[in-house]
């Protein structure tokens, strides 16, 4: 199976992201990696392009013109960001928006809520890591709830994790692990 992961942290985090590869190789999955701050990835700029212009692609040719494609056809997503002010950080934010490709332009009721309706059938469950430099249960509470508002709007399981420096590595492997098992469960 295939795990799309886009890396945006501002500094690297060898334990999270070491964690997570260890993990998904031990699984025999495929991943491929976009870790923004290597990139030159622009931010979205609302332009509607991708619903009108160019179906389903970006109309911004830079290192994110992949991302949605990769979304699309991914049986895991994760989001590995820095946790700012309970929030993505601002080079998660921009890869995720680049993501807006895998939407149409008309609504559907789900859950009860008006929502884009998706492009694509592939609806891959979503993680979500949050890092934070110490434990803060306010943001993580408002991670937690911004990670569930996304996975609504893309209509997918989710779940999310926060780690601090005074996470061990067996802990966030095992956290992981679990994280994975449920969103991947019955998928073969």
């Amino acid at each position: 199976m295939y795990a799309y992961i886009i890396d945006g942290l501002k500094e690297p985090h060898s334990l999270v992201t070491g964690c997570l590869s260890d993990m998904l190789s031990n699984r025999s999955w495929t991943s491929e990696t976009l870790t923004v701050r290597e990139t030159s990835l622009h931010p979205c700029i609302g332009c509607g392009g991708c619903s009108e212009r160019t179906v389903g692609e970006c109309t911004v040719k830079d290192d994110g013109s992949e991302i949605a494609a990769h979304v699309a056809r991914c049986r895991l997503f994760v989001l590995i960001s820095d946790v700012t002010f309970g929030g993505y950080s601002s080079l998660a934010k921009r890869a995720l928006e680049r993501t807006l490709p895998n939407i149409l332009p008309f609504f559907t009721m789900f859950q009860g809520e008006l929502h884009h309706r998706l492009r694509y059938e592939n609806r891959p469950p979503m993680l979500f890591l949050g890092v934070l430099p110490q434990p803060d249960k306010r943001q993580e509470s408002l991670f937690a709830s911004l990670a569930e508002r996304n996975g609504i709007n893309f209509m997918a399981r989710n779940v999310s994790l926060i780690f601090t420096p005074e996470s061990d590595a067996g802990e966030m492997k095992s956290r992981l692990e679990r994280a994975v098992e449920e969103l991947t469960e019955g998928q073969s």
